[in-house]
């Protein structure tokens, strides 16, 4: 203590014993308190570990303790094979997202060339996601087709991957330089490439660049390239126009111009709407007189493949007045109580602005000409007799069509469904769904024994879309599955060809 007035300090001496007297009872309560705090962390640490290593005391019982029945390896190797196992199932799994996603940028690519994509909810950022800009103002299509003079260039080549894969990546990086591509493969085995344009002309250096995909696919495949470029079109609504009318182009140009690059317009004049017009439904209403199906989707084709700068609601409207020129040439057959004609002029509203697509155009106007054609052959025939002989006939032409039904059929004949139901089994002596099944079925099994097609193509060239309900009624008839049916055939092919090759010898 310290009294500043008198100038003197006091000290008071304390013991070193009154200070050591604590200290045991704190040095207990630490202890105490550090134990208590080690226990707590041993107990939250086993806990813890026990948790992550449960998968490996997983592995580790069923690949070490239990004993192995081949005896390789000891503990450890078993273990490394079991992690193995593990990064293997990781890669499946790895791989199987990418194929998902694979199938389905190809799937939204294929409904964009079909003109469907507007059936997509939020379709831009969909298709954005996949890197496809449905926002430029222009757009051209070119298709190439590849061909040997040893094998077509398709599934059936050994090499298709290599060629297929070879030809991608160069026309990719080709045409990568004047914007954004899209490829896709089609059902003809076409590599289609979808091109933005900024403006509407074509690049300048398009056909030479495009020549460099010609010369490196001959020098190192030894393939014959043939390119087709299609018209430009505006916005992204008329990319199922330029696809449909550059697909035919090539096809029905392909000899002539193999191994070329030439433009979709160069194969044909360029359409005119009032002279053109009127060849067109004449040579229609020709062909609906003869009853011949296959030459009216043929000039249907060709009348499309040689449209050029022209919008798909021009050619909607374009072809809906043809329709309604070749419903006239035939008003002098309806009577006032024929029930054709008004399925006609349904079928005549149906082709409308409100069409999604090229395919849908199709499909209408060949459903009127169908119709009109058959009420042209019940026309003349009489009884109902005839009418179930010429349905049976229009199901031996026509099994491969999905949409064929017994409502449609009836529809021709200008009866009920239910009526025009029991005159065919009574006269061909089998319901109209036995005998398109049993039609599709022989059809279906020649090309099980004749091609290599694979099964989900089979099914759709007889007209059966769902793969599995193929599957189903195949093995109802015929005891097993197609393909099993295809190894049957071929084995005994091979054993019939032993046997000949045997008795040559001898």
């Amino acid at each position: 203590a310290k009294a500043s007035s008198s100038g003197f300090t006091i000290f008071n001496i304390v013991p070193y014993s009154n200070i050591y007297s604590g200290l045991p009872q704190l040095a207990i309560i630490t202890l105490l308190a550090g134990i208590l705090v080690l226990c707590v962390g041993m107990f939250i640490s086993f806990r813890t570990s026990a948790k992550l290593s449960a998968p490996i005391e997983v592995l580790y019982n069923n690949y070490v303790k239990k004993p192995s029945n081949d005896h390789a390896g000891d503990e450890l190797d078993q273990l490394s094979k079991a992690f193995s196992d593990m990064y293997m199932k990781a890669d499946k799994l790895e791989q199987g997202l990418i194929s998902s996603y694979s199938d389905s940028k190809k799937r939204n690519v294929q409904r964009l060339m079909h003109g469907e994509y507007g059936q997509i909810p939020n379709y831009i950022e969909v298709y954005q996601s996949y890197g496809i800009d449905l926002t430029a103002p222009y757009y051209t299509i070119v298709i190439i087709s590849a061909a040997s003079k040893e094998l077509r260039f398709g599934p059936d080549d050994p090499n298709y991957f290599i060629y297929s894969y070879a030809l991608e990546n160069l026309a990719t990086e080709v045409l990568g330089q004047f914007g954004s591509v899209v490829p896709y493969r089609n059902s003809h085995n076409f590599l289609v490439l979808l091109l933005p344009l900024h403006k509407n002309a074509y690049p300048e250096k398009l056909v030479p660049e495009l020549e460099r995909v010609c010369e490196v696919m001959q020098r190192e495949f030894a393939m014959n390239t043939t390119i087709c470029i299609g018209t430009i079109v505006e916005t992204a609504v008329n990319i199922n126009l330029c696809y449909e009318a550059t697909n035919i182009a090539l096809e029905y140009s392909a000899i002539r111009n193999q191994g070329k690059i030439f433009f979709a317009y160069e194969t044909g004049q360029n359409i005119n709407l009032n002279s053109y017009h009127n060849k067109l439904h004449m040579k229609l209403a020709e062909h609906t007189r003869a009853n011949d199906l296959d030459a009216c989707s043929h000039e249907f084709d060709l009348a499309l493949s040689y449209m050029s700068n022209v919008s798909f609601n021009t050619a909607v409207t374009y072809f809906n007045h043809v329709m309604m020129s070749l419903l006239d040439d035939f008003s002098t057959t309806f009577t006032d109580d024929d029930t054709a004609y008004p399925i006609l002029m349904d079928k005549l509203n149906e082709i409308d602005r409100q069409l999604p697509n090229v395919y849908m155009l199709r499909k209408r106007c060949m459903e009127f000409i169908t119709i009109l054609a058959h009420h042209q052959s019940i026309n003349r025939k009489y009884g109902n007799e005839l009418a179930a002989d010429a349905a049976k006939e229009y199901i031996d032409k026509n099994y491969a069509n999905p949409d064929l039904s017994l409502k449609m059929l009836a529809g021709m004949a200008g009866l009920s469904s239910a009526y025009f139901g029991k005159i065919f089994a009574t006269q061909i002596g089998y319901s109209f769904s036995d005998y398109l099944s049993n039609t599709r079925m022989k059809k279906a099994e020649q090309l099980l024994r004749e091609t290599k097609l694979p099964i989900n193509q089979i099914s759709e060239a007889i007209g059966i879309v769902n793969t599995n309900y193929f599957y189903s009624i195949f093995k109802k008839k015929y005891g097993m599955t197609p393909l099993a049916y295809r190894r049957t055939r071929s084995g005994e092919a091979e054993d019939t060809k032993s046997e000949e090759q045997d008795e040559t010898a001898e």
